[in-house]
């Protein structure tokens, strides 16, 4: 039996056998290689260890290849025109599906078909003994699984692309608060004097152990894991050296700062954007209408959307002056165009002749 819904959600939609069994199978294909993702770097290092996880992969790849073909032969009656489809072939990226464009479940199975032999490729390209191309691969493999699963998901109106309690939105959610908690851990808004350089960077070596042994860690992408492991190298090398350089030290932290920033780049993905939107317009609603009100009680999974913003709900700040900085995040967001929704109405909430501070922009 498949739970779709919390008792108090509206009825789930009426879903035909056939493309329930579809959805089943593709869930079970999703927790099966979910071990090959999961795998920590170092268990990598074992040359088994990386056979069985590009076996148990590509094993994966090919049944779900074969589920795809079979529903999209199901109704090879109905004529799909693939032109007609709203998507992007990427390989490097996989294909993005946008249910509302495409006409059915048959249709997002057909086009991610080719995303997911692109992926198989990828991994039967990988060199063996390079523990990094076998987890990217695995991993590759793994994500498009779940991508197509959530866009058949919404397309059989299972969920939506900014609903809270979809798997993609509570994982970018939890990827961008582990960020957060490191970045706050290594203090990346205040560098090191050279006094200090040593401590921080044994402060900065912990955080990447914690962020590591944290349980949402495997969902990070590959190449942030590289990234942060490669910097936990850096930092024992230039410990071990006896951390006598003090400017490769600073120069080494700077290093590390601008690497969070490049993680946090997490926001732009498109699930976690929508999701921002709709809990800043939550928020502001809330707000507006009882001044004492502090927007939501899930309004800290904003964390790390924006630096203004952030400074507000880390002080508790409440009413207006809150309100004020969730409008602008969100005008900032319309004007970076980092969400799908159409602009205006947060660009006139900002310049309301309710409020007239100076923004940051001046």
């Amino acid at each position: 039996m498949v739970r779709i819904h919390d008792a108090d959600a509206q009825p789930a939609p009426k879903v035909s056998g056939d493309a329930l069994a579809f959805l089943v199978g593709l869930r079970e294909l999703a927790q099966e290689i979910a071990w090959a993702r999961n795998l920590d770097e170092e268990r990598l290092e074992d040359p088994a260890c990386r056979r069985q996880s590009m076996q148990l992969a590509a094993d994966c790849a090919a049944r779900a290849l074969a589920l795809l073909r079979t529903h999209a032969d199901a109704a090879a009656s109905t004529a799909i025109d693939t032109d007609e489809l709203d998507w992007e072939f990427a390989p490097e990226r996989g294909t993005h599906v946008e249910p509302a464009h495409v006409p059915d479940t048959a249709a997002i199975a057909f086009v991610a078909g080719f995303a997911l032999r692109a992926r198989l490729t990828a991994l039967q390209a990988a060199v063996p003994d390079d523990r990094w191309q076998v987890l990217a691969g695995a991993d590759g493999i793994a994500r498009e699984i779940e991508r197509t699963l959530t866009a058949i998901e919404r397309a059989l109106g299972l969920s939506s692309s900014d609903d809270p309690r979809s798997r993609a939105v509570l994982e970018a959610v939890r990827i961008r608060n582990a960020y957060v908690v490191f970045g706050d851990a290594i203090a990346v808004g205040r560098p090191p004097r050279e006094a200090e350089i040593l401590a921080r960077l044994r402060l900065a070596g912990t955080a990447i152990v914690k962020l590591v042994g944290d349980p949402i860690y495997p969902a990070l992408r590959v190449g942030d894991r590289r990234i942060i492991r490669t910097f936990h190298d850096r930092i024992l090398t230039w410990l071990r050296a006896g951390a006598g350089d003090t400017i490769g030290g600073i120069r080494l932290w700077r290093d590390l700062a601008n690497m969070v920033e490049l993680i946090m780049g997490v926001n732009k993905r498109p699930e976690l954007a929508s999701h921002d939107v709709r809990l800043l317009r939550e928020c502001i609603a809330a707000i507006e209408a009882d001044a004492n009100d502090g927007g939501s009680p899930r309004a800290m999974d904003l964390l790390g959307r924006d630096a203004e913003l952030d400074r507000a709900l880390r002080q508790q700040v409440r009413g207006r002056p809150l309100r004020d900085a969730m409008a602008r995040a969100l005008a900032a967001m319309v004007r970076e165009d980092t969400h799908p929704d159409q602009p205006g109405v947060e660009e006139s909430i900002v310049a309301s002749p309710a409020r007239r501070e100076p923004s940051a922009e001046g």
